[in-house]
């Protein structure tokens, strides 16, 4: 199998969420040529997302992988069950910060590749 694009990939996953809270006419699962804007206001439920709510939110700059997440894993912890919006630029972000949650138990609820942005609640 190839390997796919991450904005197929993060799209794909709003895809999944959204399946689970809609309960209008099935989502599509696949439209590529509809920008994040097309996509938003198509289906409401699955916003760009920049409209995403959130409970905290941290610019980590440029810092490197072993620095992001170990001082993610404190900000969690000291909020647990709250939404982050993290803005990570390091080059590596947007592989490392979905396996980070998958390994932790964090939900990774939203990233938007392009503007290096993750939504991410923190385990209970």
């Amino acid at each position: 199998m190839g390997s796919s694009s991450p904005r197929k990939n993060s799209f794909c996953f709003a895809i999944a969420v959204a399946d689970r809270l809609h309960f209008g006419p099935p989502l599509p699962t696949h439209t590529p040529s509809l920008s994040p804007r097309q996509r938003a206001a198509a289906w409401p439920c699955l916003a760009h997302g920049a409209d995403m709510n959130h409970d905290l939110e941290w610019n980590a700059g440029e810092l490197s992988c072993g620095d992001l997440v170990l001082e993610l894993r404190q900000r969690m912890r000291a909020a647990p069950g709250k939404v982050f919006k993290v803005i990570a630029l390091d080059t590596g972000a947007p592989a490392d910060l979905p396996t980070w949650c998958r390994m932790t138990g964090h939900q990774l609820l939203n990233q938007e590749p392009t503007e290096q942005t993750y939504w991410i609640r923190a385990k209970s």
